[in-house]
């Protein structure tokens, strides 16, 4: 499940953000882990150039994994950023792509730059996007992970990903299911609102008896599981309780898909990638061919 990850960098400082994450997980996996970088022309000065960089960047990796399993190598892809690392991908059957957002901190949420956002709306495999105004602590890279779930498959498609996870890394794990204050009902009319309180049904607890079941499982790791229900709009409630709880990562499912792979990210999802001051892992809810 993470026997091999794709680790693109840049140029700029941030996008090294992403070792301590890959540390944690290729250190606990003994994962094989490639480090690449691209130049946009076939120059042999600026291939060489940035060979030079990548092996600089290996062995500072290294040092991390000294004593682990894991296997570094690198290569240098020529070509348009987001395009030649979508290539790398599907060639080389990865498990898990980790990058850097190389977003602002500060007042404003962390915007993705162009290639991230790029490879997320294409990438048909787990991604992780590190923000780069993120917590430097190796310690604190999975400490306490949100993990947002709507009681669909597709939304499950995260848990084996963050089970496997707290097999091998110590963590908290908090799952949330958000049940929205009215529900849109077709009328004679047309498209109605119906108040949560109007709704005939508990779903609150049901929403609760399903993460009871979750929270079952993911406790059987070992890793200490809560949980916790909330109503109110699911992007914000979601950014609300990662803000609240101290958390370092949201888990989540890509929801949507089309014939040609692309994430048409529904608007939760896309909502809580874009205003996420925290790292987002992603979860493709359709399988590789």
């Amino acid at each position: 499940m993470f026997a091999k990850l794709l680790v693109p960098l840049g140029r700029s400082t941030p996008a090294e953000r992403v070792f301590h994450t890959v540390t944690v997980l290729a250190g606990a996996f003994g994962s094989e882990v490639v480090l690449v970088d691209a130049c946009r022309a076939n120059d042999s000065e600026a291939i060489q150039t940035t060979r030079l960089r990548l092996d600089e960047k290996v062995r500072e990796l290294g040092a991390g994994l000294a004593g682990s399993s894991a296997v570094l190598e690198s290569e240098v892809i020529v070509g348009t950023a987001p395009r030649q690392i979508l290539n790398y991908v599907e060639a080389g059957n990865f498990d898990l792509v980790v990058m850097s957002s190389n977003g602002r901190s500060g007042m404003l949420r962390w915007s993705l730059s162009d290639t991230v956002d790029r490879v997320l709306r294409r990438i048909g495999i787990p991604l992780i996007i590190v923000r780069a105004g993120g917590s430097t602590e190796e310690s604190r890279v999975f400490s306490r992970i949100a993990v947002p779930l709507d009681g669909s498959t597709s939304s499950s498609a995260i848990l084996p990903l963050v089970t496997a996870l707290a097999e091998k890394v110590s963590c908290e794990i908090i799952v949330v299911r958000v049940v929205e204050p009215g529900m849109r009902v077709r009328t004679v009319g047309g498209l109605g609102y119906v108040p949560f309180h109007e709704l005939g049904m508990d779903l609150g607890q049901a929403a609760g008896e399903y993460l009871e079941k979750v929270s079952a499982g993911l406790a059987a790791t070992g890793a200490r599981v809560n949980q916790e229900v909330r109503v109110g709009h699911a992007a914000q409630e979601v950014l609300a309780l990662a803000d609240e709880e101290g958390c370092t990562v949201i888990a989540m499912s890509s929801h949507e898909h089309s014939k040609v792979r692309t994430w048409a990210m529904g608007s939760v999802t896309a909502r809580i990638v874009q205003g996420s001051s925290r790292t987002v892992w992603l979860a493709p809810s359709f399988a590789r061919e």
